[in-house]
């Protein structure tokens, strides 16, 4: 007679962990400057600067998932053979004859 006996029982979720982060990031422009100096007899005068915006960096943020791992999860399943000594039983009939009796034998094969 075999015997299964339950060891271990293992459960697998996946968990989605989310997580902000605050980031410095350096974002360039460039920019056209016009610089006017007036120069009146050796002396300061009006100054005027215009500033043309040319270009700018714009920050974009994207996820995208990268795979870190490929995961195998399988049960193996394994046969032993074990060797055990045990006392079996059967049983014989046996037929004790007194007198003038006929016995017919005949032998009844056990189906299972």
């Amino acid at each position: 007679m075999a015997y299964k006996n339950k060891k271990a029982e293992v459960k697998i979720r996946k968990e989605i962990l989310k997580e902000e982060k605050y980031i410095k990031v350096p974002v360039t422009r460039e920019e056209l400057v016009i610089e006017q100096r007036e120069n009146v007899n050796g002396f300061g005068g009006k100054n005027e600067t215009i500033r043309i915006p040319i270009s700018e960096e714009c920050i974009e943020v994207t996820k995208y998932p990268v795979t870190l791992a490929d995961i195998s999860i399988y049960k193996h399943q394994i046969e032993d053979i074990q060797h055990i000594e045990e006392t079996m039983k059967s049983e014989t009939l046996r037929v004790k004859k007194t007198g003038n009796v006929n016995v017919i034998e005949k032998k009844i094969e056990e189906q299972q």
